[in-house]
């Protein structure tokens, strides 16, 4: 499996003070190269799956907008051929900046063209799932520095949560640091992932890199007919992360086609319908089945 990550300086090693770090004396990082989420993962899902080729690369760049990645996604995606893209960005784009009289980098209507148009060019690669990281809160004393800065992160974490579920896996920062003291996951400058910070996304995208991987083995099984097992793979898939839709279709319908598991297929059934989640092959699933099994 090939991982590869494009976005900005929040996927990269980071000294403590940008500004008077000196690259001759200091060797002590706030983020070095193996505390970052992509080291993470490389390491992390080596020790899970020994046996299966894995590569991380990280092409992060400081300062990134989503223009620069989109202008870089031609080899990002086409030619170094990943089965998972990691997108990061958005903080560059929204903040406000004072020497351009409070505007951004990339306002609002930019940055959602080129969205779409960077979700467009992946979807013509389907078998590539695309994990998108949203932006993370930032302090009140970063608020109030830059008045509204509130507002613009939501709305463009908004526009970066409007993906297709299918292939498009959102990360809502928010939720994960809103309950939580800030400085538990960002450095001094509220803005840029501690080592606990990258930790939190490393486990976060590893639930959903380990559902990929459970779900492409469950096929495989499946191709050479071992239904049990896969049904097993399948399962693995939704206890790590239990909204990946391939997986749980795989598992509705091995359930009807060949297993006749009625058990198994009503507890997937019962999640999939308490969700908000939105998959037509899962639900032709589910009206056949009631129509074969009425209450």
């Amino acid at each position: 499996m090939h991982i590869l990550i494009s976005g900005d300086s929040l996927a990269l090693p980071r000294p403590h003070n940008p500004k008077t770090y000196d690259y001759g004396t200091e060797t002590e990082l706030a983020v070095n190269f193996h505390d970052t989420y992509g080291s993470l993962l490389q390491f992390g899902l080596q020790k899970l799956y020994p046996n299966a080729p894995i590569q991380v690369t990280n092409r992060a760049q400081r300062a990134s907008t989503i223009v620069h990645i989109f202008n870089n996604l031609q080899d990002h995606l086409f030619f170094f051929q990943p089965d998972v893209f990691i997108l990061h960005v958005g903080l560059v784009d929204c903040w406000i900046r004072p020497e351009l009289e409070t505007k951004q980098y990339v306002q609002i209507d930019s940055f959602i063209s080129y969205y779409h148009s960077l979700l467009h060019y992946i979807q013509k690669k389907p078998k590539t799932k695309c994990i998108i990281i949203g932006i993370c809160p930032t302090s009140e004393k970063m608020y109030n520095r830059y008045p509204g800065l509130d507002n613009e992160i939501k709305k463009y974490n908004l526009i970066l949560n409007q993906a297709d579920e299918q292939q498009f896996f959102f990360i809502d920062m928010n939720k994960h640091l809103e309950s939580e003291p800030l400085n538990q996951y960002l450095l001094p400058d509220d803005q840029h992932l501690n080592k606990s910070g990258n930790k939190l996304i490393y486990k976060q995208t590893l639930k959903i890199i380990q559902a990929i991987i459970e779900t492409e083995h469950g096929v495989d099984l499946l191709q050479q007919g071992h239904g049990e097992e896969a049904k097993l793979a399948f399962l693995r898939a939704f206890r790590h992360y239990p909204y990946y839709l391939e997986a749980l279709y795989r598992i509705l319908d091995l359930c009807t086609s060949s297993l006749n598991d009625n058990s198994t297929f009503n507890r997937i059934q019962r999640f999939y319908q308490s969700t908000h989640l939105i998959d037509s092959r899962i639900d032709d699933i589910i009206t056949k089945h009631s129509n074969l099994h009425p209450q």
